[in-house]
């Protein structure tokens, strides 16, 4: 199918995806502590679990644009291309993860010695909790060369993501009820269905629907179950967490059917609202350079949420239908700040951004 692409490469409707996942995911981080400590049940709970809901598209999506320039064919990925793709990542990863390793070490006010040492590695191979992503890609990545001879077929395709869809989110959402969960373990240890586990279907997923024309009706009835899917989000989070009295957040899990119809709803309407028409050049331009400085922002943006904390924002008593904008707007202006700074330094800009 036919796509709107500029002189450079660019796709106007990854541009804005890409956008609009990473500005979801401060959101999630920055509201995150905030829905953890209020109590169960009250609006301002329910607010910030609407926006929690809301804001699960962001990786899913971040995969599914992944997915559709790594497997795309017309994309040639010979052996030492992915290698220098996977090596970028890499060094990004293992930078900023001694960075935050660094923080949180000397955060905690230990003597410097072997033990504070050992702390620092440890905490820098496990890396923050935001880089787990990293991690992820660079094996989507590693077997990008798999996956890519899968989806050389069509009907290979399909079948790679209905069995991801019943074995890894359908087994995901059993899972839930805790008297299943026992059962969905036992099954999964007995079949073993490990190749099509994981985020790699999403990764197939975001190839498959930019590949493939989607009839009208099945993209209507993704729209139909991603709205109902998030509705699912919010409604099930609340009577959950009410019933156990405190906060379950398995129904915002990634890897379940819900997030995956939602995901794939907001991925399908940007495309084919934009694949084939653009808006002015001028927003065509923005998107573009915040795109680029997207990645950046994702790995600095929780240096700026700990500033934050540290200055006192989140006690300042701030109700949650203002707290949610202010300090989630707040630390997005910060991180692309940085983001835009360090993409001006040389060597930094080439391999850490």
């Amino acid at each position: 199918m036919s796509e709107e692409r500029r002189p450079d490469g660019r796709v106007f409707y990854f541009d804005l995806l890409r956008v609009l996942s990473i500005l979801a995911v401060i959101v999630t981080h920055a509201s995150w502590r905030k829905f953890h400590v209020l109590p169960v049940g009250t609006p301002e709970w329910n607010l910030l679990n609407a926006v929690q809901a809301l804001c699960r598209f962001a990786v899913p999506v971040l995969l599914m644009i992944s997915g559709a320039f790594m497997l795309d064919e017309r994309r040639d990925y010979p052996p030492k291309k992915l290698f220098q793709k996977i090596l970028r990542l890499v060094a990004a990863l293992a930078f900023w993860s001694t960075l935050y390793a660094v923080y949180t070490t000397c955060a905690g006010h230990r003597p410097v010695d072997a033990a504070f040492f050992a702390k620092l590695v440890k905490t820098a191979v496990r890396g923050h909790y935001h880089l787990w992503f990293l991690y992820m890609i660079v094996g989507l990545y590693i077997a990008s060369p798999i996956l890519r001879a899968i989806c050389k077929s069509r009907r290979a395709a399909e079948y790679f993501l209905a069995l991801w869809f019943a074995f890894e989110l359908g087994l995901n959402l059993l899972a839930i009820p805790n008297r299943l969960a026992p059962w969905v373990s036992w099954f999964r240890g007995a079949l073993m269905p490990y190749t099509v586990m994981g985020y790699a279907g999403y990764f197939i997923l975001g190839h498959y629907l930019v590949s493939y024309p989607v009839p009208r009706r099945a993209v209507r009835a993704i729209y139909v179950l991603g709205a109902l899917s998030l509705a699912v989000s919010v409604v099930g989070t609340h009577l959950l967490s009410v019933k156990k009295g405190g906060l379950t957040e398995a129904l915002h899990y990634r890897a379940l059917p819900t997030t995956a119809l939602y995901a794939a709803s907001v991925f399908l309407f940007a495309m084919r609202r934009y694949r084939d028409r653009i808006p002015s050049e001028r927003a065509v331009r923005a998107f573009g350079m915040i795109s680029k400085l997207s990645f950046g922002a994702y790995l600095v943006h929780d240096f700026s949420l700990i500033l934050f904390h540290h200055l006192g924002f989140e006690a300042l008593g701030i109700h949650p239908a203002l707290y949610a904008p202010l300090f989630s707007g707040a630390a997005i202006a910060l991180s692309f700040g940085a983001s835009y700074c360090l993409s001006k330094v040389p060597f930094l800009n080439r391999y850490i951004l």
